[in-house]
């Protein structure tokens, strides 16, 4: 699994596997995480090992949090998608999807009647 984020200034959103299935594991997130000045509130689902954190961006920002989580061997920097990123890539797949299907259509079609329809699609 990889690690995600989302992040608007104030709002930070986290996926890590290593805060899912495990209690403790959010509990030690939420400590660490309320060490850290500037932060007004966190959720941890260890259901989902999704993070939710609220903070003061006067005080602290995005990327202080993640390296404490990083450091802490909670977050991965290098597994790391961002939720542009995780955007681009669906739509990547989806549009792989809709080109296998409309050329497939275009083969199946040719398919049907001679090798000169075949050649006439083509072209």
């Amino acid at each position: 699994m990889s690690y995600y984020i989302h992040n608007i200034p104030g709002r930070l959103r986290i996926k890590t596997p290593v805060a899912k299935s495990s209690s403790q594991q959010a509990k030690a997130i939420q400590r660490i995480l309320h060490s850290i000045p500037g932060i007004l509130s966190t959720l941890v689902n260890p259901l989902t090992g999704s993070i939710v954190i609220h903070y003061d961006p006067e005080v602290v920002n995005s990327e202080e949090i993640l390296n404490t989580l990083n450091q802490q061997d909670y977050f991965d920097w290098s597994r790391a998608v961002t939720n542009d990123q995780y955007i681009r890539d669906i739509v990547a797949k989806i549009g792989k999807v809709i080109w296998k299907a409309f050329f497939g259509t275009l083969v199946e079609e040719a398919l049907e009647g001679s090798s000169l329809s075949f050649i006439k699609v083509l072209i």
